[in-house]
């Protein structure tokens, strides 16, 4: 399916891996949560890479839309226990499609002139795709690289959609009031209906001053 505006965010940065360096293990697997068995083959590439090269970098494709969509529940009536979250991530077969367009893009880049001239080459760290990478960069490589060593981008939203009262999903009506709820307002990422492009911080800003305008109406601040 094709949009109007981009469905895709691509994060190229300078991140070296040093396999001497424990603080890769600590950014690689304490912060972003990936598999040690994936760091492990990232230092081993590395090492390799660095013996010839003066460095790397680290590309991240990211969806902008997502079609899953998660579920935020209750475990019990007792309000000290943490909700059930399960993010259902790659649930739609078109998010696998639409990373597998991403990666293939990525790989064009191999032959612009800039990476030509630094003798820059992609490297996958992907231990669980070994039998599809023995078949080249297929698509099928792609979609297995997507569902095994995918990662979240840190952008959760929408879990307290605003909208009509007609709207059984709606948690916050127009002015970020939550329905049923006296004295209750929601101000974050959760009030978006759906997840606006690439990153939700300049946004959340947005509605945290919206928000603070409408308190101030109603308290006749202003």
């Amino acid at each position: 399916m094709q949009y109007d505006y981009p469905d895709l965010s691509f994060f190229i940065q300078s991140v070296p891996i040093d396999p001497n360096d424990k603080s890769t293990v600590e950014l690689y697997h304490d912060i972003l949560n990936s598999k040690l068995e994936v760091i492990k083959e990232m230092q081993e590439q590395a090492n390799k890479m660095n013996s010839k090269r003066f460095g790397d970098f680290n590309s991240v494709i990211m969806l902008s839309h997502p079609k899953s969509t998660g579920t935020l529940r209750l475990r019990s009536g007792d309000y000290s226990e943490h909700p059930a979250i399960d993010p259902n991530y790659l649930q739609d077969p078109e998010d696998v499609e639409t990373l597998l367009r991403g990666l293939k893009f990525l790989e064009k880049l191999e032959n612009t002139p800039t990476f030509l001239s630094f003798g820059m080459e992609l490297m996958f760290a992907a231990p669980g795709c070994k039998k599809e990478i023995e078949l080249g960069r297929a698509d099928n490589f792609y979609r297995c690289l997507a569902r095994n060593h995918g990662m979240t981008m840190f952008h959760p939203c929408c879990t307290a959609k605003m909208g009509a009262n007609s709207d059984k999903m709606a948690v916050t009506d127009h002015r970020l009031r939550v329905y049923k709820v006296e004295g209750l307002r929601v101000a974050d990422a959760s009030v978006m209906p759906a997840i606006t492009s690439a990153n939700t911080q300049a946004p959340s800003y947005m509605i945290g001053e919206k928000a603070s305008d409408m308190i101030k109406e109603d308290w006749k601040l202003i």
